[in-house]
């Protein structure tokens, strides 16, 4: 069964990164991490944990595809890989008119030139971070030099990772007929089954975590 998901989880991954489509809601783009949280899960075991908490007001915001998953790579492979109790966790939020998506680790920290890299004015092609970069040089491209990637690291104690750009939802209808095209049954934005992100007591999506092989609600 293992083998099974991890085929089924890579395969939905390259799918994705090769379909025509350049933007995803944010649903779609966190049902992509939950999958690759899912292969890595099976790497590092119960190592590391990774918690959602995302409102549900968010959901239906359009990001460019695969915007997320090297900054959750990122924090798997180079922030929390050598620790036993890793902690990644993936907020949103909102300033003015721009949404903002936060990937935060309790890791080892970004080394303090890369760091001063990819928060640099002209961007800097950072070693062992391309991942970083390209979704940095996305965003601007697409959106303007507001928009992009920045980051804040404390050696020793952890990093945190963000991506601004502009705030702008799908059409609610849509996304309706998007969501129940994947055959769920429930309500509009309401996903079944297992997941890194399940329905909050609140009606959003909140405090769900995948770690130890096992995706389950944290506290509100």
């Amino acid at each position: 069964p293992e083998v099974a998901g991890l085929a089924t989880d890579l395969a939905a991954i390259l799918r994705s990164s090769i379909s025509g489509d350049e933007v995803v809601t944010l649903e779609e783009e966190l049902e992509l991490v939950d999958r690759y949280v899912n292969i890595q899960t099976i790497r590092f075991g119960d190592r590391f944990t990774c918690e959602v908490d995302v409102a549900e007001r968010y959901q239906s915001c359009l990001v460019p595809k695969l915007a997320l998953q090297p900054l959750v790579e990122n924090a798997i492979l180079h922030g929390v890989a050598d620790r036993e109790d890793g902690y990644i966790k993936i907020r949103a939020g909102e300033e003015e008119d721009m949404l903002l998506l936060y990937v935060s680790d309790n890791g080892c920290g970004i080394p303090p030139e890369v760091l001063e890299r990819l928060n640099s004015g002209p961007r800097q092609l950072p070693d062992g971070h391309l991942g970083l970069f390209n979704v940095d040089s996305i965003l601007r491209l697409r959106y303007g030099e507001a928009c992009g990637l920045s980051a804040r690291s404390t050696p020793g104690e952890g990093s945190c990772v963000w991506l601004r750009m502009p705030l702008k939802r799908k059409e609610k209808a849509h996304a309706e007929v998007i969501v129940r095209g994947r055959g769920a049954v429930g309500p509009p934005g309401h996903r079944t089954g297992g997941g890194l992100v399940r329905p909050g007591l609140c009606g959003g999506w909140r405090g769900c975590q995948r770690g130890r092989g096992t995706g389950r609600r944290g506290a509100v």
